[in-house]
């Protein structure tokens, strides 16, 4: 059963789909508890959002806004249903894209997040490399910000990105989270 972990919506029931891999409770509650104070009034970007069980716990736990993005129409309608379950629609933007092109149209725009999520499919490591070179290349990421990848714990990623320098990297059995900061000049 996917549910949010804490914050002010803990306990309520997330819809999922069979054929998404949804980021484990276990995981979500060490990202946000390592995150702590940090997520509260912050921008969120969901990338490959799924079913948007990231950026609702992100919500749940004080965020200002989060912003969910997923190429899959169904993932799109479960998300938009998550957000009316918890209450969240005003405080969250959902877009049916890609993620790379996503993060293109936003960086063109001038939008800035103090926190990015990855997770795109664990086999596709060449999206996941495609999204982290973009968002090196742009200034999507708040100077203060924190890119957070999560992928299979086989997968070491690289030291630098662009302008995104790894901080950490926290391992949960077959998941890791890699962190990224913005390099400062």
């Amino acid at each position: 059963m996917l549910r949010v972990a804490s914050g002010s919506e803990k306990g309520r029931r997330l819809r999922s789909l069979k054929s998404l891999r949804p980021t484990e409770e276990q995981v979500r509650i060490s990202l946000f508890n390592s995150l702590g104070a940090k997520i509260k009034d912050k921008r969120f970007l969901d990338l490959f959002a799924g079913t948007g069980a990231v950026g609702i716990e992100a919500l749940s736990r004080g965020a200002r806004e989060a912003w969910f993005v997923d190429r899959k129409r169904k993932c799109v309608d479960i998300i938009k249903e998550n957000l009316k379950d918890c209450h969240f629609e005003e405080k969250a933007r959902v877009f049916f894209t890609d993620a790379r092109r996503a993060i293109t149209i936003f960086a063109k725009k001038g939008e800035k997040f103090d926190l990015i999520f990855l997770d795109p499919p664990y086999e596709r490591i060449d999206t996941l490399m495609e999204s982290l070179e973009l968002l090196g290349e742009t200034e999507l990421l708040n100077d203060d910000g924190l890119c957070i990848v999560q992928h299979s714990a086989s997968v070491s990623l690289p030291e630098q990105v662009g302008s995104l320098v790894k901080s950490n990297v926290k391992i949960f059995g077959n998941t890791a989270l890699t962190f990224y900061r913005r390099e400062n000049d």
